[in-house]
Protein backbone atom coordinates (compact mmCIF):
# COMPACT_ATOMS: atom_id res chain seq x y z
CA UNK A 1 0.00 0.00 0.00
CA UNK A 2 2.84 2.31 0.84
CA UNK A 3 4.50 1.55 -2.50
CA UNK A 4 1.24 2.40 -4.30
CA UNK A 5 1.04 5.75 -2.49
CA UNK A 6 4.60 6.56 -3.47
CA UNK A 7 3.90 5.70 -7.11
CA UNK A 8 0.76 7.82 -7.10
CA UNK A 9 2.67 10.76 -5.60
CA UNK A 10 5.39 10.38 -8.24
CA UNK A 11 2.78 10.47 -11.01
CA UNK A 12 1.20 13.61 -9.55
CA UNK A 13 4.59 15.33 -9.35
CA UNK A 14 5.37 14.33 -12.94
CA UNK A 15 2.03 15.71 -14.14
CA UNK A 16 2.63 18.96 -12.29
CA UNK A 17 6.07 19.30 -13.90
CA UNK A 18 4.59 18.69 -17.35
CA UNK A 19 1.78 21.20 -16.72
CA UNK A 20 4.24 23.83 -15.52
CA UNK A 21 6.44 23.21 -18.54
CA UNK A 22 3.49 23.56 -20.94
CA UNK A 23 2.36 26.72 -19.18
CA UNK A 24 5.83 28.19 -19.48
CA UNK A 25 5.96 27.38 -23.19
CA UNK A 26 2.56 29.04 -23.75
CA UNK A 27 3.69 32.14 -21.91
CA UNK A 28 6.77 32.35 -24.11
CA UNK A 29 4.77 32.36 -27.35
CA UNK A 30 4.71 35.83 -28.96
CA UNK A 31 1.61 37.83 -29.77
CA UNK A 32 1.67 38.45 -33.52
CA UNK A 33 0.00 41.23 -35.50
CA UNK A 34 -0.06 41.15 -39.29
CA UNK A 35 -1.15 43.43 -42.12
CA UNK A 36 -1.45 42.64 -45.81
CA UNK A 37 -0.67 45.74 -47.85
CA UNK A 38 -2.99 46.72 -50.69
CA UNK A 39 -2.16 49.19 -53.41
CA UNK A 40 -3.43 52.77 -53.17
CA UNK A 41 -3.37 55.38 -55.95
CA UNK A 42 -2.45 52.75 -58.50
CA UNK A 43 -3.51 55.16 -61.25
CA UNK A 44 -0.38 57.09 -60.26
CA UNK A 45 2.01 54.23 -59.46
CA UNK A 46 0.98 52.24 -62.60
CA UNK A 47 1.55 48.96 -60.76
CA UNK A 48 0.20 47.67 -57.44
CA UNK A 49 2.42 48.33 -54.43
CA UNK A 50 1.91 45.35 -52.14
CA UNK A 51 3.59 43.63 -49.22
CA UNK A 52 3.16 42.68 -45.60
CA UNK A 53 3.88 43.89 -42.08
CA UNK A 54 4.41 41.61 -39.08
CA UNK A 55 4.82 42.82 -35.51
CA UNK A 56 5.76 40.07 -33.05
CA UNK A 57 5.56 40.99 -29.38
CA UNK A 58 7.34 38.82 -26.82
CA UNK A 59 7.98 40.17 -23.36
CA UNK A 60 9.26 43.71 -23.72
CA UNK A 61 10.44 43.20 -27.32
CA UNK A 62 8.45 44.07 -30.43
CA UNK A 63 10.00 42.79 -33.66
CA UNK A 64 8.86 44.75 -36.71
CA UNK A 65 9.20 43.15 -40.15
CA UNK A 66 8.08 45.10 -43.22
CA UNK A 67 8.38 43.83 -46.79
CA UNK A 68 7.17 45.80 -49.81
CA UNK A 69 7.13 44.98 -53.51
CA UNK A 70 6.81 47.19 -56.62
CA UNK A 71 7.44 50.49 -54.86
CA UNK A 72 9.14 53.29 -56.77
CA UNK A 73 12.73 52.05 -57.17
CA UNK A 74 15.90 53.59 -55.77
CA UNK A 75 14.19 56.11 -53.47
CA UNK A 76 13.49 56.30 -49.74
CA UNK A 77 9.90 55.54 -48.76
CA UNK A 78 8.20 56.85 -45.64
CA UNK A 79 6.46 54.06 -43.72
CA UNK A 80 4.30 54.68 -40.65
CA UNK A 81 1.56 53.41 -38.42
CA UNK A 82 -1.44 55.77 -38.48
CA UNK A 83 -4.10 55.89 -35.79
CA UNK A 84 -6.42 57.96 -33.62
CA UNK A 85 -5.48 59.75 -30.42
CA UNK A 86 -8.67 58.52 -28.74
CA UNK A 87 -7.54 54.93 -29.33
CA UNK A 88 -10.34 54.07 -31.76
CA UNK A 89 -9.73 51.70 -34.65
CA UNK A 90 -8.18 53.06 -37.84
CA UNK A 91 -8.91 51.68 -41.30
CA UNK A 92 -7.57 52.08 -44.81
CA UNK A 93 -9.35 54.58 -47.07
CA UNK A 94 -11.59 53.47 -49.90
CA UNK A 95 -11.54 55.00 -53.36
CA UNK A 96 -13.39 57.04 -54.58
CA UNK A 97 -15.11 57.74 -51.24
CA UNK A 98 -11.95 59.18 -49.69
CA UNK A 99 -11.22 61.43 -52.67
CA UNK A 100 -12.81 64.53 -51.18
CA UNK A 101 -11.60 66.99 -53.84
CA UNK A 102 -12.37 64.71 -56.80
CA UNK A 103 -8.87 64.77 -58.30
CA UNK A 104 -8.78 60.94 -58.61
CA UNK A 105 -6.08 60.75 -55.92
CA UNK A 106 -6.28 59.96 -52.21
CA UNK A 107 -3.63 62.17 -50.66
CA UNK A 108 -2.19 62.11 -47.15
CA UNK A 109 -4.62 64.67 -45.75
CA UNK A 110 -7.61 62.82 -47.16
CA UNK A 111 -6.61 59.66 -45.27
CA UNK A 112 -7.17 61.32 -41.90
CA UNK A 113 -10.94 60.73 -41.91
CA UNK A 114 -10.25 57.00 -42.14
CA UNK A 115 -6.89 56.46 -40.46
CA UNK A 116 -6.26 59.34 -38.08
CA UNK A 117 -2.78 60.81 -38.01
CA UNK A 118 0.80 59.65 -38.49
CA UNK A 119 2.07 58.21 -35.22
CA UNK A 120 4.79 55.55 -35.34
CA UNK A 121 7.53 55.78 -37.99
CA UNK A 122 9.47 52.81 -39.31
CA UNK A 123 13.02 54.15 -39.49
CA UNK A 124 16.18 53.84 -37.41
CA UNK A 125 14.48 54.98 -34.19
CA UNK A 126 10.70 54.30 -34.10
CA UNK A 127 10.47 55.10 -30.37
CA UNK A 128 11.50 58.69 -31.07
CA UNK A 129 8.21 59.16 -32.99
CA UNK A 130 10.07 61.67 -35.16
CA UNK A 131 8.49 61.83 -38.62
CA UNK A 132 10.94 64.00 -40.55
CA UNK A 133 14.20 62.08 -40.96
CA UNK A 134 16.27 60.55 -43.74
CA UNK A 135 16.64 57.11 -42.09
CA UNK A 136 13.62 55.40 -43.67
CA UNK A 137 14.30 52.39 -45.87
CA UNK A 138 15.15 52.76 -49.55
CA UNK A 139 13.68 50.54 -52.26
CA UNK A 140 16.14 48.69 -54.46
CA UNK A 141 16.30 48.83 -58.26
CA UNK A 142 13.39 46.37 -58.50
CA UNK A 143 11.22 48.33 -56.07
CA UNK A 144 11.65 45.91 -53.19
CA UNK A 145 11.87 47.36 -49.70
CA UNK A 146 12.70 45.46 -46.52
CA UNK A 147 12.74 46.82 -42.98
CA UNK A 148 13.45 45.05 -39.70
CA UNK A 149 13.68 46.54 -36.21
CA UNK A 150 13.35 45.43 -32.59
CA UNK A 151 12.02 47.99 -30.12
CA UNK A 152 11.11 48.03 -26.44
CA UNK A 153 7.35 47.80 -25.92
CA UNK A 154 7.64 49.69 -22.65
CA UNK A 155 9.56 52.52 -24.31
CA UNK A 156 7.22 52.64 -27.31
CA UNK A 157 4.07 52.59 -25.19
CA UNK A 158 5.46 55.34 -22.95
CA UNK A 159 6.37 57.49 -25.96
CA UNK A 160 2.92 57.06 -27.54
CA UNK A 161 1.21 57.81 -24.22
CA UNK A 162 3.31 60.94 -23.65
CA UNK A 163 2.89 62.35 -27.18
CA UNK A 164 -0.65 61.27 -28.07
CA UNK A 165 -2.30 60.48 -24.73
CA UNK A 166 -3.07 56.86 -25.65
CA UNK A 167 -3.18 54.87 -22.43
CA UNK A 168 -3.92 51.37 -23.74
CA UNK A 169 -1.54 50.86 -26.64
CA UNK A 170 -2.82 48.22 -29.05
CA UNK A 171 -1.25 47.46 -32.44
CA UNK A 172 -4.50 46.26 -34.00
CA UNK A 173 -5.97 49.75 -33.75
CA UNK A 174 -3.50 50.94 -36.39
CA UNK A 175 -3.00 50.81 -40.14
CA UNK A 176 0.35 50.92 -41.92
CA UNK A 177 1.03 53.21 -44.88
CA UNK A 178 3.81 53.21 -47.45
CA UNK A 179 4.38 56.62 -49.04
CA UNK A 180 6.24 58.04 -51.97
CA UNK A 181 6.43 58.16 -55.76
CA UNK A 182 9.35 58.93 -58.05
CA UNK A 183 10.42 62.52 -58.61
CA UNK A 184 9.43 62.42 -62.26
CA UNK A 185 5.79 61.67 -61.33
CA UNK A 186 3.33 64.40 -62.28
CA UNK A 187 0.80 65.24 -59.58
CA UNK A 188 -1.94 67.88 -59.74
CA UNK A 189 -1.64 70.90 -57.46
CA UNK A 190 -4.73 69.69 -55.59
CA UNK A 191 -2.72 66.89 -53.94
CA UNK A 192 -2.15 67.90 -50.32
CA UNK A 193 0.79 67.11 -48.05
CA UNK A 194 2.42 68.14 -44.80
CA UNK A 195 3.79 71.69 -44.56
CA UNK A 196 7.10 72.03 -46.40
CA UNK A 197 7.05 68.37 -47.52
CA UNK A 198 6.45 67.68 -51.25
CA UNK A 199 3.36 65.60 -52.04
CA UNK A 200 5.54 63.16 -54.02
CA UNK A 201 7.14 62.13 -50.72
CA UNK A 202 3.96 61.72 -48.68
CA UNK A 203 1.54 60.34 -51.29
CA UNK A 204 0.14 57.05 -49.93
CA UNK A 205 0.86 54.14 -52.30
CA UNK A 206 -0.10 51.20 -50.09
CA UNK A 207 -2.10 50.55 -46.91
CA UNK A 208 -2.82 47.61 -44.63
CA UNK A 209 -4.87 47.05 -41.48
CA UNK A 210 -3.07 45.38 -38.58
CA UNK A 211 -4.90 42.40 -37.15
CA UNK A 212 -3.99 40.24 -34.19
CA UNK A 213 -3.26 36.66 -35.15
CA UNK A 214 -5.74 34.06 -33.94
CA UNK A 215 -3.62 31.08 -34.96
CA UNK A 216 -3.20 28.36 -32.34
CA UNK A 217 -0.21 29.10 -30.16
CA UNK A 218 -0.12 32.80 -31.05
CA UNK A 219 -3.15 34.07 -29.16
CA UNK A 220 -2.48 35.12 -25.59
CA UNK A 221 -3.81 37.58 -23.10
CA UNK A 222 -2.00 40.85 -22.59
Amino acid sequence: MKMRDQSFAAIIILLLIIAASCGQQMEEEPTVYTAELSSLNQNITDQPVTGSLTVSVKGDSATIELNVSSAAPNIMHLAHLHGYEDGSEAKCPAFPEADNNNDSIVDLIETRDYSGITMIPFHDDPVSLEIKTDTYSKADAQGNLNYSKVVSMQALSSAVREKFGIENFNFDNFVVYIHGVSQDTTLPESVQSLPDVPAKITLPVSCGKLERSTATGLQQDQ
